[in-house]
């Protein structure tokens, strides 16, 4: 007898396991995206150069606009208005110095007013106040319209001079640790203002700093120009010789 035949088997793929296939699904869909990236890349490249022409057209637009607009007219500020001053009737009306009254000058001390007469300067004829200095052997002339920018004013009477050495008895008030320079600005300061007070307490300041240490030239030269201003002028109203009243303002300062 003949023996019988197996019957022969086929052979058929086995499945992958879920994991494997959730893998493959997952490299098609990067390789999907990646591939869209790459596509979306180079249509942007391809549409660059049209935008760089558009953008590269604007300008000559624009010059062209530019050119067609005229040019704004420059704003021009206006002119400062020229000082007032004031005429020589009103100046002449409101003097309050007369021919032989004394002045005080902001720099050059007590004076004299001689006389007023008219003088030619420049284009214009003004009256002029004619001013002696005898303790300085000068003259010297300003016009009527000027004498109120000049500093000029009358000399300190009785009544003043009290207020006067109770400045100069007071404390100083100086900075002996600031420099010499910034001490001479602020003192000149007061030595062109002119007023009694702001010379007395200049008197007082530098005269206390000299115990203290030595001063500068231009401190030196503030103090001397200050205290012969002061001192002749308390002597005029005092009635007093000009070197005693100096001697008399050292010691209340030198103390």
């Amino acid at each position: 007898m003949k023996a019988k035949k197996k019957p022969v088997r086929k052979k058929t793929a086995r499945k992958a396991p879920a994991r494997k296939r959730k893998a493959a699904t997952k490299a098609k869909r990067s390789t999907k995206k990646t591939k869209t990236r790459a596509k979306a890349k180079s249509s942007s490249k391809s549409k660059a150069p049209a935008r760089k022409r558009t953008a590269r057209a604007a300008p000559a637009a624009s010059k062209k606009q530019a050119a067609a607009k005229p040019p704004a007219s420059p704003v021009e500020a206006p002119a400062p208005e020229p000082e007032k001053l004031p005429s020589i009737e009103e100046a002449l009306a409101t003097l309050p110095y007369g021919e032989g009254s004394f002045v005080v000058h902001p720099k050059y001390g007590l004076g004299k007013v001689d006389r007023i007469r008219k003088r030619t300067l420049s284009t214009r004829t003004v009256p002029c106040l004619e001013i002696s200095f005898p303790y300085q052997d000068m003259r010297l002339t300003i016009p009527v319209d000027q004498v109120e920018r000049s500093g000029l004013r009358n000399p300190i009477g009785r009544r003043e001079i009290v207020k006067i050495f109770s400045v100069l008895k007071g404390r100083a008030t100086f900075d002996a640790k600031r420099r010499s320079a910034k001490r001479v600005i602020d003192y000149r300061k007061r030595l062109n203002m002119g007023d009694p007070t702001s010379l007395a307490e200049a008197v007082r300041d530098l005269g206390r700093l000299s115990l203290k240490k030595s001063l500068s030239y231009e401190e030196r030269k503030i103090l001397s120009t200050a205290l012969r201003i002061l001192s002749r002028e308390v002597a005029l109203a005092r009635g007093r010789d000009a070197e005693d009243v100096r001697e008399e303002i050292e010691k209340i300062v030198y103390r």
